[in-house]
């Protein structure tokens, strides 16, 4: 870990962190997509390379920052998640985001105006919904560090996105 009074080191871990963020969700898309296999293939290794220029220009971060983007009020973007299953996973031993915002994110999801309906819409009536109609799980460990579940219980938590992602999978091969 670099020494949070050394700034520059501490942006460069960021800009690690988020190069490997963005790198991660671009391949995941070119890959399920089938744009690509791997990712060192094109057009995955072409957007790895625009994406760290732009990092490295700090051009991404400067246009969240102009957006005001953590200032976006919840109802301006809520309906992203109206019909989209939803998994939060969370440990009271976290010390960078507590149980209650995560809870506090789960009743959000959870009252989004015709999340029912459009759950239904989307999805039918399949396993996803049986159990909870909303399509919203939340997952809790008691002594787990932030984002360190998927690997210090790595059974628990990958069985949780294994159920929400293969009941996914499932519906949409019927329909």
């Amino acid at each position: 870990k670099p020494d949070p009074s050394d700034g520059n080191k501490v942006r460069e871990q960021q800009k690690l962190g988020e190069f490997f963020f963005y790198a991660a969700c671009g391949f995941n898309m070119f890959m399920n997509n089938g744009a690509c296999k791997e990712w060192h293939e094109e057009p995955a290794d072409s957007f790895g390379k625009a994406l760290d220029g732009c990092l490295q220009t700090d051009m991404i971060s400067e246009h969240l920052r102009s957006k005001n983007i953590m200032k976006t009020p919840w109802n301006a973007t809520r309906d992203l998640f109206i019909d989209v299953p939803f998994l939060a996973i969370s440990s009271k031993a976290d010390r960078i985001v507590s149980c209650e915002r995560t809870e506090f994110l789960v009743k959000c999801i959870q009252e989004i105006p015709g999340r029912r309906e459009a759950l239904a819409r989307r999805w039918g009536n399949c396993q996803l919904l049986q159990d909870d109609d909303l399509a919203v799980k939340l997952l809790v460990f008691e002594d787990v560090p932030h984002c360190k579940g998927y690997i210090s219980r790595a059974d628990e938590y990958w069985e949780a996105v294994n159920v929400l992602v293969l009941q996914c999978c499932e519906q949409k091969k019927r329909d």
